[in-house]
């Protein structure tokens, strides 16, 4: 995905069509590529909250508005939308993944639930 919003042909409709099958894999229809319904697997397996991949998309906004990064604000505006979501990505598989490898019972609070 940031390869083609990185490509200066892309530009908002990349993004627009991004969101559209983003839509489509929460609706658990997800568009008919791999990466497509590979993702919808990971989503529903690890209960990523669609919020957490939205801000995602809104970093590769950021990256299309030619957004500058001018005060450490900004940077770290852009860095929750895309470093952030993705690290929190990461680590809700690697936690659920950890709970169902080791058989643990996940307590209420855990993003397993």
């Amino acid at each position: 995905s940031d390869d083609l919003i990185d490509d200066p042909r892309s530009g908002m409709p990349a993004l627009l069509r991004l969101r559209n099958r983003l839509d489509l894999i929460y609706a658990g229809e997800p568009a008919p590529f791999a990466c497509d319904r590979a993702f919808a697997r990971v989503v529903h397996e690890y209960a990523i909250p669609k919020p957490v991949v939205e801000a995602l998309l809104d970093g590769f906004a950021m990256d299309l508005d030619g957004r500058r990064h001018e005060t450490l604000s900004d940077v770290k505006a852009y860095a929750t939308c895309v470093a952030s979501s993705v690290g929190l990505m990461m680590a809700l598989s690697w936690v659920c993944a950890r709970c169902l490898h080791l058989r643990v019972q996940p307590t209420s609070g855990s993003p397993c639930n």
